[in-house]
């Protein structure tokens, strides 16, 4: 299969905007006017519950393997799954469906690398939970830690391109939480 159409693919899967289909369809309530109006899985579970918010979690988790399944089953280039990676949180925060609207991108772009490395994504998820523990919020916590990932990144590959494609990708989750590095104030 054609690299391009992969990244095509990719971006339209992070594009399903399973936080707001889930909302609609299940409580019939549109979820860019509830909440922080994000459309993404802390915004669903906020509004819709846990339930709703733990389903749009795995879905979008979904969407990223999904996503890097098909780059490293189908692709020609050994950088293709971290671009896919990068398109599929591309999709996700800027949907095409709804206008370019999007939710942040954290957990599709931790479900494709639950296959390209999980131990790398093991590692942000531990610098996410330490400072979730101390800054005692979880969007700020998860913006910050996505940083990290070309840093683990860098311990385990020597290519300059998987560590560019990993630092663009986390800035792409980072800028999204911009807001609530904003909001925050130290206690």
């Amino acid at each position: 299969m054609n690299d391009l159409i992969l990244l095509l693919v990719a971006y339209l899967l992070g594009s399903i905007p399973t936080a707001y289909l889930l909302r609609y369809l299940i409580q019939k309530e549109d979820i860019r006017y509830q909440g922080s109006g994000n459309v993404g899985g802390m915004n669903a579970y906020r509004t819709g519950g846990l339930a709703v918010g733990l389903s749009t979690a795995l879905l979008d988790i979904a969407k990223g393997m999904a996503a890097a399944y098909l780059a490293i089953t189908y692709g020609d280039n050994s950088l293709l799954p971290y671009l896919a990676a990068f398109f599929v949180v591309l999709g996700h925060n800027w949907m095409f469906w709804l206008g370019f609207k999007g939710g942040k991108g954290l957990a599709a772009g931790a479900g494709a690398f639950v296959l390209i490395d999980s131990l790398v994504l093991s590692g942000v998820i531990l610098i996410l939970l330490v400072l979730w523990a101390i800054l005692k919020d979880a969007n700020v916590a998860a913006g910050v830690a996505v940083l990290t990932l070309p840093l683990f990144l860098l311990l385990r590959s020597e290519n300059i391109y998987v560590i560019l494609i990993a630092l663009f990708t986390a800035l792409v989750i980072a800028i999204k939480h911009r807001q609530d590095f904003q909001n925050y104030s130290f206690r």
